[in-house]
């Protein structure tokens, strides 16, 4: 059987840092650490580990808040695509009100062609004001549509805010045209111009919200590069010094072996050192 002798300062070094990494590898998971020891000037390893769990934990922070913020993009992207088509629809339908007020006849199936197309244009905005979604999430359906959106990182912080209702019935706009009435041509004109800026409000509001939402990813951006970069920092750190505490583990083995074939050859000093 062999024989080892822990009698010199180098074998005892390396059995102390030894039994330091068993004992802190028996304390179970880094979360049953954090919640069984306090942090203390005596324990670094456990210290360290705190401080990169919250490093980790700030860094799923700032990624989540980035793909909340990215959230709201997409949805406001949506919405804004909506409104374009829209803008669009009322441009046209105002193109044809105009007709009879341009004092060129339009009878017979031209007028059908024009009031089907109309019709057609009215219930394509029904259908942009009530159908267009993003994640689940209905916009512009039956009056406000409002979003929220968790962007805080060091502390709370949201960006909200609301989509109107631009349907066809609540922005004034008329499914037919007024093909023998000057007068309810320029009010259905009148309505429709209306419309427009109701939209064109709209458009402008949301676009607000976006260049926010941008202003929040550049700082989300930053802080989650900051973030990576110490990580690496501490990744690179603990690798250096694993080397480092490899390369120390193998010189106190190769002591230690020394120590104990020295001990073996000499009979006299093993009982003298036993007794």
């Amino acid at each position: 059987m062999g024989l080892t002798i822990y009698g010199n300062v180098f074998s005892l070094d390396a059995h102390r840092a030894r039994s330091r990494r068993s004992d802190l590898s028996d304390r179970g998971t880094f979360k049953r650490l954090i919640s069984r020891i306090e942090p203390d000037a005596g324990e670094p390893a456990v210290l360290d580990m705190l401080r990169d769990y919250r490093r980790a934990n700030r860094l799923r922070t700032v990624n989540q808040a980035r793909q909340n913020a990215n959230a709201g993009i997409s949805t406001i992207q949506v919405a804004e695509q909506a409104l374009r088509e829209t803008e669009s629809a009322l441009q046209r339908i105002q193109e044809i009100t105009s007709r009879p007020l341009d004092g060129e006849p339009v009878e017979g199936s031209k007028r059908a062609k024009y009031d089907q197309e109309v019709a057609q244009l009215v219930r394509d905005i029904d259908g942009l004001a009530g159908e267009s979604q993003r994640h689940s999430m209905r916009l512009m359906r039956g009056g406000l549509s409002s979003h929220s959106f968790a962007v805080g990182v060091d502390q709370p912080e949201e960006i909200c805010f609301t989509v109107d209702d631009t349907s066809s019935a609540q922005m004034g706009v008329e499914a037919s045209v007024a093909w023998d009435d000057p007068q309810l041509a320029l009010d259905a004109l009148a309505n429709i111009h209306r419309a427009m800026n109701r939209v064109a409000q709209v458009r402008q509001e949301l676009d607000q919200v976006h260049n926010r939402f941008n202003t929040v990813l550049e700082r989300l951006s930053s802080l989650s590069e900051q973030a990576l970069t110490e990580r690496r920092g501490i990744e690179s750190a603990q690798e250096a010094e694993t080397v480092v505490a490899g390369l120390h583990s193998a010189l106190s083995q190769q002591a230690e072996a020394a120590i104990t074939m020295q001990a073996n050859q000499h009979t006299m000093l093993v009982n003298l050192l036993l007794n």
